[in-house]
């Protein structure tokens, strides 16, 4: 914040400046999920589905209610890594 100390005579001839509220601006989110590492597989088939999931709160997207997205599913991965090419659009 900056604050401008003036005396009395040279502050009258400067108008008032009028404190508005910014209008909300609308944007687009994009996410690209290129791929995944070391995801820990399960014992019994020494294998895991991978896919990820992200979410947008209620907070965030100004509409009051929670986005969800998620990936295609990367099945039978025996070494924990999955490679997408998935791109998110909130």
């Amino acid at each position: 914040m900056f604050v401008e100390v003036l005396p009395l005579e040279v502050s009258r001839l400067i108008p008032p400046a009028l404190l508005v509220e910014k209008l909300p601006s609308e944007y687009e989110v994009r996410l690209i999920v290129w791929e995944t590492f070391n995801i820990p597989l399960n014992p019994v088939k020494k294998a895991v589905d991978i896919f990820v999931r992200c979410v947008m709160d209620s907070s965030a997207t100004g509409t009051g209610e929670e986005i969800a997205k998620e990936t295609d599913t990367h099945m039978g991965s025996t070494d924990g890594n999955g490679e997408f090419n998935w791109r998110m659009k909130f």
